[in-house]
């Protein structure tokens, strides 16, 4: 997965267990909602190369048909799917040390040459679709998306519950 991290703190002072506990949940909700935005964004980006009918032997027109690759600096288009199917997103609960951790990882774990359309090589110029330059990064987190995303999910929490920390069961 092409990595890159993006750090929000938060502090919580003299707080109760269940505002703890309020926090974190409001948090880990709104980073899952972002996620799902994320990867929605991502997989509508990959758009499907057009196809170009392919020569054969003695000149003919072969049965199969070949896809149109993107240019540099587009999100890779769609060949035959695995890229785009294999992008996702999850929300994950890390504890230890002084603090806790809910991070938001959004990209492709098992196919190879995504880091490789992401970032290119010395041969091919970078597809950026989930790094630091591809343009659903800059949407949502330079464009303030995904803080918009969380500011919502916690908006209704809030609203939902308004007795925290007076011995109220969240």
């Amino acid at each position: 997965m092409a990595k890159s991290k993006i750090k929000v703190s938060v502090e919580i002072y003299d707080m109760t267990k269940a505002y703890v506990k309020f926090v974190e949940k409001g948090i880990g909700m709104g980073l899952r909602r972002g996620g799902i935005e994320m990867e929605r964004d991502i997989k509508k980006r990959m758009k499907k190369g057009k196809a170009i009918r392919v020569r054969g032997k003695g000149g003919k027109f072969s049965k199969s048909t070949k896809r149109e690759a993107s240019k540099p600096g587009d999100p890779p288009a769609v060949q035959q799917g695995p890229l785009r199917a294999s992008i996702g997103s999850e929300v994950v609960y890390r504890a230890g040390g002084k603090t806790d951790q809910i991070v938001l990882r959004v990209g492709t774990e098992n196919i190879k040459y995504a880091l490789w359309l992401d970032q290119g090589t010395t041969r091919m110029a970078a597809r950026p679709f989930v790094g630091p330059d591809s343009p659903t990064f800059k949407k949502f987190i330079t464009g303030g998306e995904l803080l918009k995303s969380l500011e919502e999910i916690w908006k209704k929490m809030l609203r939902k519950k308004k007795n925290l920390g007076k011995g109220k069961k969240v």
